[in-house]
């Protein structure tokens, strides 16, 4: 497969004039790919703005692989550093990278490096509960799949409360974002079992018991805050103070 990756990368190069670096990503920059794994690329280019995705099927060997490029200004691909990892439930990421190609040695000291950083996610304290309201309204009109999709929504929010309160970890893809979520040691009772069910990725639930575990998960995750207006924000952090956010959300 290194043969693949090293004609990719001289093909990519031909491709984009413009072209300034080209890295790898994903499993194989990891080294842990598998048999149905993508060969994942970042295509970094001089024309301000450009923002593309391209994907490819090729025969290597007795198999077909799916190989990706995402082609990106290389400005905006350093500055999307402060934004959170979209898929990592709010966990602060470190993308593994190697830096296959560079124009230059000035570009490569700046991009070669072993990862890519994100920031952790805000707590999403407002959002969470307005999804929980979401939950409610569906379960009182009889929609189960309202009740599922809110509910995968409070899951995905849920674990922004939790990383302010629990040891700090960073993951670099999604499935490792899961593990070190249910290793949370602050979490409420039955966090893991419920945030599960409210992810959809347990063997059976129903509508009403979804709802029930995305009440218990919310309600103690709650409990567990602190009414810190830097962490929160002041508005939150004056709604918990004053018990008017539990009172709402208890009602």
């Amino acid at each position: 497969m290194q043969h693949t990756i090293a004609r990719w990368v001289d093909r990519l190069r031909e491709e984009y004039a413009d072209a300034v670096a080209i890295l790898l990503k994903g499993s194989y920059a990891r080294g842990d790919a598998a048999t149905w794994s993508d060969i994942d690329f970042d295509v970094l280019v001089s024309t301000q703005d450009v923002e593309d995705y391209r994907t490819w099927i090729e025969p290597v060997g007795d198999r077909l692989v799916h190989i990706s490029a995402a082609v990106e200004w290389v400005t905006g691909w350093e500055r999307d550093t402060v934004d959170p990892s979209s898929w990592s439930y709010g966990l602060p990421t470190q993308e593994t990278t190697r830096l296959m190609w560079a124009i230059n040695d000035e570009t490569r000291r700046r991009l070669d490096r072993p990862y890519k950083t994100h920031p952790a996610a805000e707590p999403e304290v407002e959002d969470t509960v307005e999804a929980l309201g979401k939950i409610r309204n569906a379960i009182a009109r009889g929609d189960d799949l309202g009740v599922y999709q809110s509910a995968q929504t409070v899951a995905k929010l849920v674990p922004t409360l939790l990383i302010p309160i629990n040891p700090p970890v960073t993951v670099s893809h999604a499935r490792q974002a899961i593990e070190a979520i249910l290793a949370f040691p602050r979490v409420p009772v039955g966090f893991a079992a419920d945030w599960l069910t409210c992810l959809g990725l347990v063997e059976e639930r129903s509508a009403r018991s979804t709802a029930a575990a995305a009440e218990r998960m919310v309600r103690g995750v709650l409990e567990m805050l602190p009414t810190d207006p830097d962490l929160l924000g002041e508005d939150i952090a004056r709604l918990m103070n004053a018990g008017l956010l539990e009172k709402y959300v208890q009602q």
